[in-house]
């Protein structure tokens, strides 16, 4: 799984989502079949964190809970 974290519920550059439409492609192209690829995901932070504000998990609002079961494989 790759992830880009953003805070200030900033959102992905031109360029990153480019380059991660293309690192995703390139994976999926090449990886191993004893490998488990689980995607690109993207984390917004309202503020800084859950202290201090909501989070975003590929724009759907998520607890962090939730997201704690998301990244634990």
């Amino acid at each position: 799984m790759l992830l880009e974290v953003k805070t200030r519920h900033s959102d992905l550059k031109t360029w990153q989502k480019q380059l991660f439409k293309n690192l995703h492609k390139w994976i999926i192209k090449g990886i191993d079949n004893d490998w488990q690829y689980l995607g690109l995901h993207l984390v917004q932070f309202e503020n800084t964190c859950f202290a201090d504000g909501r989070c975003f998990f590929d724009y759907n609002e998520i607890s962090e809970k939730d997201l704690k079961n998301k990244l634990t494989f």
